[in-house]
């Protein structure tokens, strides 16, 4: 049987945890100054209505490895991008977003990769506007990446995605806007708490260079390093993210992804969104 989605609040697995030492600088002594440090810049500064319990602020500590300026940073970034976006997210929620859900357009392993990284797969080329906008993709999108970012050992290791190009097609390439290219960059190039550490496509017809070179030019040199083009090679894909977490879709050792699971976990933990939505509604009153 395959394992089910479940949303790791814990403590992360002391493996991780040594990782997180050598990678973001993480201890308890680190871990506390920080905090303290953090909390004394957003009262020095005065301009941010967010909480400062712990919890909440390791969201954006560990992502940007312990360094307070940087957390808070990345904090006037995230809600400087749902306010200049606020139409986007004032419409977000598992409900909302229901078609691209139970159309399994986006999905969630159960499983992490062999990094610790949590994997989300993106069916791209099976969109089509019957199941919503690109607006609703992106912001089903976020609510996988929401949920993500409460975890202590995604916090810590991050995420990856596989991105499914499969029946792409000229509609996908013509709805594709430049705005939108540009929203999505934007979101995953230092607006949002989460390390981003690869992004694999696969599946892609020749028409994937036209989407591509749309999003190109906007990506800094570390995302485009962590870009990776597989075709129809799911062995290529395995070098990179383990059998393990994906499906006999693409040669791994899933049956299938736990979809059922996912969307209880977006339903019983709307108040996570209910957060972003009335920020945006109150950038708009």
């Amino acid at each position: 049987m395959d394992p089910k989605n479940i949303l790791e609040l814990g403590p992360a697995a002391p493996e991780l945890q040594l990782r997180a030492a050598l990678e973001i600088r993480e201890s308890d002594e680190t871990r506390q100054n920080a905090l303290n440090e953090l909390k004394a810049l957003i009262q020095k500064d005065g301009t941010i209505d967010c909480s400062t319990d712990d919890d909440y602020l390791l969201r954006f500590l560990r992502p940007t490895k312990f360094y307070p300026e940087s957390a808070l940073k990345m904090i006037k970034d995230y809600f400087g991008h749902i306010k200049k976006h606020a139409e986007l997210y004032k419409n977000m929620g598992p409900s909302q977003q229901a078609p691209i859900f139970n159309n399994n357009l986006i999905s969630v392993s159960p499983v992490r990769d062999q990094f610790g990284r949590r994997v989300t797969v993106l069916k791209i080329g099976a969109w089509s506007s019957k199941f919503g906008s690109l607006d609703d993709i992106y912001r089903a999108t976020v609510q996988c990446a929401e949920m993500g970012a409460c975890e202590p050992a995604t916090q810590m290791m991050g995420g990856v995605a596989v991105l499914d190009m499969k029946g792409t097609s000229l509609r996908h390439v013509t709805s594709l806007t430049p705005n939108f290219a540009k929203k999505v960059v934007d979101l995953i190039q230092g607006n949002f708490p989460l390390r981003f550490k690869a992004f694999h496509i696969v599946n892609q017809p020749r028409l994937f260079d036209l989407i591509y070179a749309c999003f190109k030019p906007l990506l800094n040199d570390k995302l485009k390093s962590r870009v990776f083009l597989h075709g129809t090679d799911m062995k290529s894909l395995h070098n990179h993210v383990t059998p393990a977490c994906l499906t006999i879709e693409y040669k791994g050792q899933l049956n299938n992804f736990d979809q059922e699971g996912l969307i209880d976990l977006l339903h019983d933990n709307e108040h996570v969104f209910k957060v972003v939505r009335n920020y945006a509604f109150e950038q708009q009153s």
